[in-house]
């Protein structure tokens, strides 16, 4: 309990930090009801971090908050003053989930990404420092740090295992609060049984629960990411800066958060009623993400580090029959993943054979669903032969799939939403 009282009065400092930066920076996050505090946690995280890993950094972040706070604020943004029941009841299970766990290690990748924060023990520049050098043997090489040193400061000053656990689980939490707001502001207000039928979905599929109780960034990679999706295609725009933070924090904390990012914003552009409505929104979130994900692989290229997992060549033909049958294993492993993957491949094709039925934001959610899933399997096709063998032994897919389920809870929600609508769908 000390461990978590302590992670959580440290994220209290930092959330009002970023409280400051939003109010020099007229942000707007105020708009954002409860979830205010969240984004000002991870703004102020991400501040603190930019200012560990580089001038450059800083300077980037700093740019990117001067263009926001030019940009033209919503004229009916959305305010979500009260959250509903489902989106309190949803809270309350993760909330047990991740906290009802021993503080030690307990699955074998929480070792990796704990061992890397205890480094900030040593002083805020130490786990950049070992990351950028060659030769310190941070593993895996060249990865995205924001996770790991955010971890290592909510945690400060000590770098033992129950700090860093509970420390690490108030990340996952703030990024589930982030999506269940968002989630809010969308669905549960206007239809809370497809909320309740979503979410419950989500949260009774076995998978969800191993990873909501675990300090992997899967879970929570795949939650910034569909918040991301409904910042993005929500009839009314929210606070002016909150997705492009959302989109920056996703690139920072793991290689896959720019295939995420991308493909989001991708969607919402192609299936856009109007161009230049379309490509104005995306344009604040699209250089917020460009710009983290340049500046760390600036860095890289300065200090000569290669992420050799994860760099990009031809495809690999030959290993598709093989990656194929891996992903329909997987999606029809009805132990680890329930019912999940057929109700939405129900729900998309719904989507895809009476378009006109649904509205535009669920027509948008879809589309950034299949993006998603495109660009992660290109991914996974066109990467290293060991990403390949990882996908195949079983150790990589479900993963992948984690990082996809809240965005399936969307596209589920609004298509039930959509069918249980008396009115046009038309907004």
């Amino acid at each position: 309990m000390t461990a978590w009282l302590a992670a959580v009065a440290l994220a209290c400092v930092v959330a009002l930090g970023g409280a400051l930066i939003d109010r020099m920076c007229s942000l707007d996050f105020a708009t954002l009801g409860p979830a205010r505090w969240v984004a000002r946690l991870l703004l102020g995280l991400l501040a603190a971090f930019a200012l560990a890993l580089h001038p450059l950094a800083a300077l980037l972040l700093g740019a990117t908050l001067a263009l926001a706070r030019r940009w033209p604020a919503a004229r009916h943004p959305t305010a979500v003053v009260v959250l509903a029941a489902p989106t309190w009841v949803a809270f309350a299970v993760v909330v047990a989930l991740s906290t009802l766990r021993p503080l030690t290690p307990i699955y074998w990748d929480e070792w990796v990404w704990l061992a890397k924060s205890r480094l900030f023990a040593d002083g805020p520049r130490a786990l950049v420092q070992a990351a950028l050098d060659p030769a310190a043997g941070v593993v895996p090489a060249g990865y995205p740090l924001f996770w790991s040193w955010a971890t290592g400061l909510l945690a400060w000053p000590s770098a033992e295992a129950p700090a860093l656990v509970a420390a690490a689980g108030v990340l996952v939490l703030a990024c589930c609060g982030a999506f269940l707001a968002a989630f809010d502001s969308l669905v549960a207000r206007s239809k809370p049984f497809a909320a309740v039928g979503a979410l419950g979905l989500l949260l009774l599929t076995p998978m969800v629960v191993v990873h909501a109780r675990a300090r992997y960034v899967d879970l929570p990679v795949g939650l910034l990411a569909a918040t991301l999706t409904l910042a993005m295609c929500a009839p009314t725009r929210t606070a002016r800066a909150w997705p492009a933070l959302v989109a920056a924090v996703l690139v920072a904390c793991k290689d896959e958060g720019l295939v995420h990012a991308l493909a989001v914003m991708g969607a919402v552009v192609a299936l856009g009623d109007r161009s230049r409505v379309a490509l104005r929104r995306v344009a604040l979130p699209f250089t917020a993400a460009l710009a983290t994900f340049g500046a760390w692989r600036a860095l890289l290229v300065a200090h000569g580090v290669e992420d050799g997992d994860h760099q990009i060549g031809a495809p690999a033909f030959d290993a598709l029959a093989d990656l194929t049958r891996a992903l329909a294993g997987h999606l029809l492993d009805l132990r680890s993943w329930g019912l999940l993957w057929p109700v939405v491949l129900g729900a998309a094709i719904a989507v895809g054979m009476r378009s006109s039925r649904f509205a535009p934001r669920t027509r948008q959610a879809a589309a950034a669903l299949a993006a998603q899933s495109v660009a992660l399997a290109a991914v996974v096709l066109c990467g290293p032969e060991r990403v390949q063998v990882f996908a195949t032994s079983g150790t990589l897919i479900n993963r992948l799939l984690v990082q996809l389920a809240p965005a399936a809870c969307v596209v589920v929600a609004l298509v039930a939403t959509d069918l249980a609508s008396d009115e046009s769908p038309r907004e």
